[in-house]
């Protein structure tokens, strides 16, 4: 699959992997909210030039969030990324590794957060990348019928 790749650091990268699909990989936990904003920021940064209807997130190495940054992606990643699609609905696919508890535990507490967006939002959490790539298969439907 081609991807191509926007930023990339030791805790992570994003990148797009066709004109639809944004994809945010953790390779290990970032260590403080500071390098933790400095991944995700590079989400919004891809969106003011290029933003994508579905967000991948790939949390599996993730680890704990702190509780600022879970508040900062429900308050501010997807606030933005919404303002940026401009109506259009941003389908979230978000890939949890099931034995890591800690990474279940923040993804859910963004989850949480981010249920006062239901306004042209759509989380999903998968728990194999079979499950995910049918969920995204799911929303180019949609995507394709609206």
């Amino acid at each position: 699959m081609k991807k191509q790749e926007f930023f990339k650091n030791e805790y992570g990268t994003v990148y797009q992997r066709d004109e639809k699909t944004t994809v945010l990989e953790y390779f290990k936990k970032a260590p403080n909210h500071e390098s933790f904003l400095k991944l995700n920021e590079a989400i919004i940064n891809l969106y003011r030039e290029n933003p994508t209807q579905i967000l991948i997130a790939d949390t599996r190495k993730m680890g704990l969030l702190t509780v600022a940054s879970q508040k900062w992606v429900s308050d501010t990643l997807f606030p933005t990324l919404l303002n940026l699609l401009e109506g259009k609905t941003l389908y979230h696919a978000q890939l949890l590794n099931p034995t890591e508890v800690f990474s279940k535990v923040s993804a859910n507490n963004v989850r949480r957060f981010a249920e006062s967006l239901k306004s042209n939002f759509v989380l999903i959490q998968y728990d194999s990348e079979e499950e995910l790539e049918k969920g995204v298969n799911e929303f180019r439907e949609l995507i394709q019928s609206n």
